[in-house]
């Protein structure tokens, strides 16, 4: 987590991704994406959404950004599709399957309720399966959007990642609900089983906001009492609590203009909160100290209660790219590994190498 902080705070490394700076732009997708599909005035169109994508891939290679051009496959040998737990639609399918779902999403009949719509729009969107990468986490983030500008949310972003991954079953019952979109031996769908199944998830991600929710605002109160009964009136400590708060990490330069005082001003006032014990700081390279609350993090990663990031795309299985880059490794005969890399492609050193693969994120 203190990667993370420093990622969100200073924006580094933008040629190298790590796991931090994967979730800091993935926190900055759903931002995005929030603000511009999160507003009924602005439309749903496939160019919105590929932009989304595009924010959330802005550090990766640019093969892995805009729809994918090659085939795909979720699960199995990456070597061998007949293997594949499935296989979206062809690459030359995309554009129209996609102007076909943004038509589904802009409905605004009554007579579909905004859960049962985000629920179909979702498990299609899965399915079509459109970009080489960030597939999941582009269609979670329409989630939110679509829960926003329908009304449903106002400022909270339901965790439904964490509902998706809180267990075992869990995982396995969002898999069932993607395999009941896309029907059965007959070709009929099950859109009551994907509809149940995803309010579930609702459901469970708005017990854990709320909770969240109500730790949070515990948190700051005892941060602005700390700092209101051990700082003067006019301290610039008091000022910069909302900065804090609002905050994953923040530098020095980025507390002085969210707060409009000088540098010198914050750095003297975050400098108070740690000596009060209510902020600590880590190094920022050139960037000088990021400071975050400690109080905040822990309950960040106590409400969490699962990996924060997950390196597959659909949950309980990995998402591999057939025509995206070269894999990395001595090519061998034989069985190769077909593990997806950070850096594109997949791992071609022997099925039973020891060691971690090459560009593994």
């Amino acid at each position: 987590m203190a990667k993370i902080v420093t990622a969100e705070a200073t924006g580094e490394s933008p040629h190298s991704p790590t796991t931090a700076t994967i979730i800091r732009d993935g926190i900055r997708a759903v931002e995005e994406t929030l603000a511009s599909l999160g507003d009924p005035a602005t439309a749903l169109t496939p160019a919105a959404i590929e932009q989304v994508q595009r924010n959330l891939m802005r550090n990766q290679r640019t093969a892995l950004q805009g729809y994918r051009t090659g085939p795909v496959q979720v699960g199995g040998d990456a070597t061998d599709p007949n293997t594949a737990d499935f296989v979206p639609p062809p690459a030359d399918r995309v554009s129209d399957l996609m102007d076909d779902l943004c038509a589904f999403m802009a409905r605004t009949d009554e007579a579909l309720h905004p859960i049962v719509r985000a629920a179909i729009a979702h498990a299609q969107f899965e399915t079509i399966h459109p970009f080489p990468d960030g597939n999941g986490r582009v269609g979670r983030s329409l989630i939110q959007a679509m829960l926003r500008r329908e009304g449903v949310t106002a400022t909270a972003i339901l965790p439904v990642s964490l509902a998706i991954a809180d267990s075992d079953e869990s995982r396995r019952a969002y898999v069932r609900a993607l395999d009941a979109l896309r029907g059965d031996e007959t070709g009929a769908a099950d859109l009551d089983l994907v509809v149940a199944t995803f309010a579930d998830f609702v459901s469970h991600a708005a017990g854990r906001a709320m909770k969240l929710i109500d730790a949070a605002d515990r948190v700051y109160d005892e941060l602005v009492a700390t700092v209101n009964a051990n700082t003067r009136a006019n301290a610039a400590a008091r000022g910069l609590v909302d900065v804090v708060a609002a905050h994953v990490g923040v530098t020095v330069a980025a507390a002085a203009a969210d707060a409009g005082v000088t540098e010198q001003t914050a750095r003297n006032g975050l400098e108070r909160m740690c000596e009060l014990g209510l902020v600590e700081h880590r190094s920022g390279g050139r960037f000088g100290k990021v400071y975050f609350s400690p109080a905040l993090i822990a309950l960040l990663e106590d409400a969490s209660g699962a990996p924060v990031v997950d390196t597959a795309d659909m949950a309980g299985t990995a998402a591999t790219t057939a025509a995206v880059g070269a894999g990395r490794g001595r090519p061998r005969k034989g069985p190769r590994c077909g593990k997806p890399l950070r850096t594109g492609g997949t791992c071609m050193r022997s099925e039973s190498h020891t060691g971690g693969c090459r560009g593994r994120p």
